[in-house]
């Protein structure tokens, strides 16, 4: 039986990296508001969920995509979130670009309710992302990188753990400054 990872957020980088975990063959469940993301997923091989909370009771890997760190705080800690049907010991894999201080809190807020969680920033564009072309910086405990390692080999050409939750983050922050320079 190949194993469901959870997936909210369908947006161009998450839909880049769902059509690269079902060709790799994981079953992926996934949430986006739009019902049209919902639907092109359910075309690429996936299957959809009603809710952020539907999918966090369905799969105990949960990645996310989502446009802002207020979003992820929602999506994470918020009613329906989550934090009220994720199983214990689940792992939350967050690609979002956030902001360092609201990730380590959503990490903080998830831990408490028994959720394991890395901040797992992503350092390419969606053209890179589905071609796995991409670099991931993951902030977490080391134990649960090591356990995010299947989804992220399957998304990305390399992945660094870079320290504790929201050091991902920090990192995304400085490629972009230097980028930019």
């Amino acid at each position: 039986m190949q194993q469901t990872v959870g997936f909210i957020g369908l947006g161009l980088m998450g839909t880049a990296m769902t059509t690269n975990l079902i060709t790799v063959g994981y079953d992926v469940l996934g949430y986006d508001p739009d019902p049209h993301r919902l639907a092109e997923h359910r075309d690429r091989g996936g299957r959809t969920a009603d809710s952020p909370g539907a999918v966090a009771a369905g799969a105990t890997l949960l990645m996310l995509s989502l446009p802002t760190s207020e979003i992820g705080t929602e999506v994470c800690l918020g009613p329906d979130g989550i934090h009220e049907r994720a199983a214990p010991g689940s792992l939350i894999v967050d690609t979002t670009t956030g902001r360092p201080d609201d990730v380590v809190a959503i990490g903080a807020g998830l831990q408490a309710a028994g959720i394991r969680y890395v901040d797992a920033t992503i350092s390419g564009s969606a053209d890179q992302t589905r071609r796995r072309d991409i670099v991931v910086m993951v902030g977490g405990d080391a134990a649960a990188y090591s356990d995010a390692q299947p989804v992220l080999q399957a998304i990305a050409r390399s992945s660094h753990h870079l320290g504790p939750i929201g050091a991902g983050a920090r990192t995304k922050l400085i490629v972009n400054l230097v980028l930019v320079s």
